[in-house]
Parts: structure tokens; sequence; C-alpha cells
């Protein structure tokens, strides 16, 4: 019996040593594996990016609307297109449209994928090219609207709106929110008068192509008035910038919006998004959103937060088709 414990002792040993050594080489063998599954998943998570990016175009193409001059816009938006690039992983290329209507041509064209447009070509290109609003770049929290001006010079007979009466005054673009919409519905409603009747107060109606351009005129005694965003006021730089006065405020405008095809994957247009959002975040680009006025960053925003936008085409009874002549 006790041979037979032995025996079974030694047999239990070598069992129990043959047990051990394959739960050993299991184990080294199932660590294997484990990391192979854990290569293979990350390799697999790595691939579905990979063709998750597949229909994505690049390089991406971001539209910049005019509102200075090209080269420093370019020069401004440098920054943008490496952080983009970097958090998309395509190439991000840009493209400085001539005016409002080209960009959105542009966009209904697949020449451009993103864009930013001021409220009202947004309107437009939300209409004729597809363009969905996504995010919105803010100066400080909570203030997401800004309005536009009527400017004078100090010495100039123009007190009110009703002394514009013959005067000769500079606009941005027929399509431009702040730059023409936005003073012509203000002045439509103050003056009580029609659409017709407000532009044929005016001597001459010019449009500079950019709020830059239509300070400029004024400053350089070109025009007698401008109506051009609030904004421009700070951003020219002239001698005589300290004599510009406002003549009057129109209502409160939203920003205009970061735009993206909306025919784009669905995933690049999350990935789009969420490099926006985030953006604030990235210490890179704070300059870039401290020269853009957008400090606070981005927030997301809908279709209908331009809604005022369109009522405010419809009381002008102006259409998208109007303004694209």
């Amino acid at each position: 019996m006790k041979k037979f414990h032995l025996r079974s002792f030694a047999l239990a040993g070598l069992l129990l040593m043959g047990t051990a050594c394959e739960s050993e080489t299991s184990g080294e063998q199932s660590d294997d594996q484990e990391a192979q599954g854990s290569s293979e998943e990350a390799s697999a998570d790595e691939g579905e990016g990979s063709a998750e990016q597949d229909d994505w175009p690049d390089p991406l193409v971001y539209g910049i609307l005019p509102s200075e001059d090209e080269q420093e816009l370019s020069d401004e938006y440098e920054p943008l297109a490496g952080y983009l690039s970097d958090e998309l992983g395509v190439d991000v290329e840009f493209h400085v449209g001539t005016d409002y209507n080209a960009m959105i041509e542009a966009m209904a064209n697949d020449h451009i994928h993103v864009a930013h447009y001021g409220p009202f070509s947004y309107v437009l290109a939300n209409e004729r090219s597809g363009g969905e609003a996504f995010a919105m770049g803010i100066e400080t929290e909570g203030e997401e609207t800004y309005q536009s001006n009527i400017v004078t010079l100090e010495d100039s007979d123009i007190e009110s709106v009703e002394d514009l009466e013959g005067s000769d005054i500079a606009f941005v673009d027929p399509a431009s929110t702040s730059g023409h919409l936005f003073p012509m519905a203000h002045l439509v409603n103050t003056l009580d008068s029609s659409m017709e009747e407000v532009e044929s107060m005016f001597e001459n109606v010019t449009f500079a192509g950019g709020h830059d351009t239509a300070m400029l005129a004024l400053l350089n005694g070109d025009v007698d008035a401008a109506g051009v965003g609030d904004f421009i006021v700070d951003d020219v730089e002239h001698e005589n910038i300290d004599r510009v006065q406002i003549v009057d405020e129109t209502d409160e405008i939203p920003h205009g919006p970061e735009t993206v095809q909306s025919d784009l994957p669905e995933s690049l247009k999350e990935a789009v998004a969420e490099a926006f959002l985030t953006m604030d975040e990235d210490p890179e680009v704070e300059d870039f959103l401290e020269d853009r006025d957008n400090q606070a960053g981005f927030i997301e925003v809908e279709d209908s937060t331009y809604d005022i936008i369109r009522e405010t085409s419809d009381a002008l009874e102006m259409s998208p088709e109007e303004l694209m002549e």
C-alpha cells in the first residue's frame, strides 16, 4: 500500500509538475494570445478608423469669406490648418473667396468642404449648397450676437438716419448681413419706408467688398457714411479712426457659423464639429482664436439659430435669387 501511495505521490508529483509546466506554458500562451488579441483589436480599431476615413476628402478645403486683406487672412488662419490637420488626420487647405456668392457656389460645386459664412450668406449657403451650421465662434461666454453700425465722421452733418438723405454711403456686399442687410432693414423700420424708398434716399451707394474697405472709404473721405459690422472699428488702423462716430445701431445679429457640406460622411462631420468645439483647449491656436475674436472658443449651433436672418430677408422682400444676381 505504501508503495502504491509512494507511486501515487510520485505520480501526483509528476502530474503536478506537468500541470504546473502546462499551466505556465498555457499562461505564457494565454499572455501571448492576449497580447496578440489586444494588438489585433488595436489594429482592427485602427483599421476601422482608417477605413472610416477612406471616403474623407484629402485635402479638406476650408473656405473663408473676405473681411480683410487676403494675405492677412491666410496668415491668421494658418494655425487652424495645422490644428485641424492634426485632429482629423488629413491635409487642410484654404480657399479665400472673392465674395459671398462665389463662396456659396464653391461649396455647391464641392470646391470647399467647410466654411465660415456670415449669418445671411449662411442662409443662402444652406439653401443653395446644402451647408449645415454646426458651430459659432464667440469672444465672451454668453455673448452670441453682435450689431451693425451706421457710421460717419465727427465733423459730418449726419447726426441721425434722417440726415442720410442725399448722402454717399458705402456698404460691404449686397448679401452681407452686417454690411448691408441689417442696416437696410433698420432704415426701413426706423424710417417706416420701403426698401426702394430707402435705396433712393442716397445719392450714391457703393459696395466696397469688405468691412475694412467700406470703413476705409469713409475714413478717406470717399463717402459720407458706411454700414459695417461693429467689430471692424477696432480692426482698422487709420489716422482718422478716432473721428468715427456711430449714427445708429441695428438689432442683435447672431455671429456667423462654421458650416459643413451636408453630403460629407457623417463621421467626418462629427470629427470636424468635435475639433471646433474643443479648439479652445489647445494652446497652439490661442493666438488664432484671439485674432478672430473667438477667445471663448466655439459653441454648438443649429440651423434654427439663423431664423431671424430669414425673417429679416422676408421683411426686406429679398429672395436669395435676387441677391445672387
